[in-house]
């Protein structure tokens, strides 16, 4: 599972979508997605998720960046990624954006088949 936490107005998040829904079709079989937005405007949210057709669950909870989930997680930024194997066991986390976080998303995926 791969959890996301993401704003839209983050431009990196923005940036990196289109990888997001790629990788979403390419491992639509072996990686489940979870958005969560950090952001508590419901409405820009709900615009958000509709807009860009997402395939995955998206969720968004009214205390924003301030909920317990991003407490959990230690979530200070946006886009940050926490990948899980099918048995719940971290991955890896990463923090903001860089062109490497696919590839090394499809890396940890195929080497996770235990």
């Amino acid at each position: 599972m791969l959890l996301e936490f993401y704003s839209p107005y983050c431009s990196w998040c923005v940036k990196v979508l289109p990888e997001i829904k790629k990788l979403a079709s390419l491992q639509a079989e072996q990686l489940e997605i979870v958005t969560i937005n950090v952001d508590r405007n419901k409405a820009d949210w709900l615009r958000n998720y509709q807009a860009n057709s997402l395939t995955w669950s998206s969720l968004h909870d009214d205390k924003g960046r301030n909920s317990e989930v991003n407490t959990k997680y230690h979530v200070f930024a946006t886009p940050t990624y926490y990948l899980f194997n099918k048995h719940g066991k971290l991955l890896n986390k990463w923090t903001g954006y860089d062109s490497e976080l696919i590839p090394a998303i499809l890396m940890l995926l195929s080497n996770s088949e235990e």
